[in-house]
């Protein structure tokens, strides 16, 4: 660690010096206007947009000083709004840097906040905000709480960018939990939202989550077609913590097609980028991947090593569902090495904190890497006991994974049926309408062209107000879209931590460690 913390301050020192020319030249002119502008709440906005870029850009010290100020003038002029804000920008660079019950407590003051204001939008984020640091520690039960929650704020607002979103938080927790198919199905519905409302990174980071789905499902050939419709869009739109996504996938793909020497290539593409973005978390997933490739090319030392600077950094950080997982993998390579003493002690480890925690796919990998240590050393009676706790804790996943997909389905169906409602509603509501017409002209024959004339003045002047609506709709849309730009680019950054956690996570878990995991996570289907 101490070698690679010279690394590190010396790529982020390029990383913020390189930022790029469009998102520097906002902050510049930002800072410029804030020379002159008055301490009103012109100002607490303005600070509040400086923080946002620092944030997109990945400069967190910088943009915890901007928040902060922006904070601390907005409680002195009783601006809730602004103030709700910053705690917001806040707690995201909490949530980055692993400070996850300062992050809580930043979202969950900017969500009291932001209901006292009556603010739909800001209250469905936060929401999802605190979702997501349940979901960070393995507390899916409660992320998904949190995320109906919010769902159902954002139907009733009609803010389909953000139904899209939390389709593919969904997405992503039954992910991790191993049901594919579901999570599929969930990215598939954020994607056809997407492409209607032209959100074109979001649909870069969904094709992203698509393929790495279907790596898993061994389905090689449309991971690639979705990986580089992915990268492709990133590049096009100078992403580049959405390259950094990309690159993690395409590791992974090559992973699974046995080209480590490229897997390899890839991961230390995605380690650069986290890095430069001073993302902990991020880098110590990624430091996980780097280890399984080593592994994979029977490079037992490296493994180790990476492993440990993984296991190192999410011990500062307090990711306790990730050093449970790391532990469980160094238990692994031991008992490939022959240290068997040391394998015993990481599964012992990677045991309590799982057991402690509830996290069932780890546990369920300590006992699968225990049975195998057991018959090594030829204890048969141990062997066939941790076998069956393993089976045991497969089956319960299974059932598990069944009841998550009938939650997601409910919340399908209640969406459906509130869409097919107004359907409904639109649709006897231009019956009536039609009835009365023709009760009109049956009635008043003497006054048919007049009635004639009257029906066409209706309709130029609904017509006109149908174009200033839609003109409205869409300024509002761009306004809402503008609003969305800094969960977007969060939600960029923190799609690299997704993959790679993901990744490390499904891979420790095998029925026999010498099988691919990919044959065994099709299994659980």
């Amino acid at each position: 660690m101490k070698g690679n913390s010279k690394i590190f301050f010396f790529i982020a020192a390029i990383f913020f010096s390189c930022v790029s020319f469009g998102q520097q030249e906002k902050i510049d002119s930002l800072q410029a206007v804030l020379k002159t502008a008055a301490q009103d709440t012109g100002r607490v906005n303005i600070l509040n947009q400086v923080s946002s870029y620092l944030l997109s850009s990945g400069n967190y010290a910088q943009c915890r000083v901007y928040a902060h100020k922006a904070y601390l003038l907005a409680d002195k002029l009783n601006f809730t709004k602004g103030k709700a804000n910053a705690l917001n920008t806040t707690g995201i660079v909490n949530e980055m840097e692993g400070n996850y019950a300062e992050a809580e407590k930043n979202h969950k003051e900017a969500l009291l906040l932001r209901k006292k204001n009556t603010d739909s939008s800001g209250v469905a984020k936060s929401l999802i905000n605190i979702g997501l640091i349940y979901e960070r520690q393995g507390l899916y039960t409660r992320a998904l709480c949190y995320y109906d929650t919010a769902m159902k704020i954002r139907v009733a607002i009609h803010d389909q960018n953000g139904v899209g979103a939390i389709y593919n938080n969904i997405g992503v927790i039954l992910y991790n939990r191993g049901n594919y198919s579901a999570a599929l199905e969930n990215y598939f519905k954020t994607l056809k939202i997407y492409e209607t409302i032209g959100n074109v990174k979001g649909v870069a980071r969904i094709c992203g989550n698509i393929a790495l789905v279907y790596t898993f499902q061994k389905n090689y050939e449309s991971a690639l077609l979705y990986q580089e419709k992915s990268l492709k869009t990133r590049k096009e739109i100078g992403d580049k913590p959405g390259e950094a996504v990309c690159y993690v996938t395409l590791a992974t793909i090559h992973y699974y097609l046995n080209n480590s020497s490229a897997s390899l290539g890839f991961y230390l593409k995605a380690l650069k980028m986290n890095i430069e973005m001073g993302d902990k978390r991020g880098t110590a997933v990624i430091y996980g991947g780097i280890g399984l490739v080593y592994e994979n090319m029977k490079d037992y030392k490296n493994a180790v090593k990476n492993t440990l600077l993984a296991k190192e950094i999410l011990v500062e950080t307090g990711d306790i569902a990730g050093v449970a997982s790391y532990d469980c993998t160094l238990g692994n390579l031991n008992t490939k090495m022959k240290n068997l003493k040391a394998a015993r002690t990481s599964f012992a480890k990677a045991l309590k904190l799982s057991a402690a925690g509830g996290f069932m796919e780890v546990t369920k990998g300590v006992y699968s890497g225990m049975y195998q240590l057991d018959s090594i050393e030829k204890n048969y009676s141990s062997a066939y006991k941790h076998y069956k706790l393993f089976i045991s804790y497969r089956d319960s996943l299974i059932n598990e994974e069944s009841t998550k997909k009938t939650v997601q389905t409910q919340m399908q169906y209640d969406f459906d049926k509130k869409s097919a409602t107004d359907s409904i509603k639109n649709s006897e509501s231009k019956k009536l309408e039609e009835i009365k017409h023709g009760q009109e002209i049956s009635k008043q024959k003497t006054f048919t062209y007049g009635g004639i004339a009257g029906f066409l003045i209706m309709i130029v002047v609904a017509g006109i107000s149908f174009i200033a609506f839609r003109n409205k709709k869409k300024a509002n849309f761009e306004i809402q879209r503008q609003k969305h730009l800094v969960e977007e680019k969060q939600k960029e950054i923190l799609d690299s931590i997704y993959y790679a956690r993901r990744i490390q996570r499904a891979l420790i878990t095998n029925e026999k460690y010498i099988w691919r995991a990919l044959n065994k996570l099709n299994k659980k289907n």
